[in-house]
């Protein structure tokens, strides 16, 4: 039988491997669904010590969404967060970092 192919192959934005090792160091569960496409995010994001999930689109400074990426995002219930830079990433999942700019101590936390 015919394979079917995806059209275009899911690109990594160049703010993705920064982003991800920030949400990690500081201790979160990151659910990478770039790859699903149809606009949906590319990140899930569980922060522990919250206890709470973020959805998060990963662009680049001047990366703009997709139709579908926008359209989802009109009907989505929650928010889910275009992310561009490490700040924004922990700002967006309640981590905050202090003003030397190092991120806070990863704790053992039992998910």
């Amino acid at each position: 039988g015919r394979r079917l192919m995806p059209r275009h192959a899911a690109r990594v934005d160049s703010t993705q491997p920064a982003v991800v090792a920030a949400w990690r160091a500081v201790g979160c569960l990151v659910v990478l669904t770039h790859t699903v496409g149809a606009g949906c995010p590319d990140a899930f994001v569980f922060n522990p010590r919250r206890q709470t999930w973020t959805a998060h689109e990963l662009k680049a400074r001047t990366g703009r969404l997709t139709v579908a990426q926008r359209e989802l995002h009109a009907f989505w219930p929650g928010a889910i967060y275009v992310t561009r830079t490490v700040e924004e990433a922990l700002q967006q999942v309640g981590v905050d970092i202090d003003e030397s700019g190092e991120l806070p101590p990863r704790r053992a936390v039992r998910v």
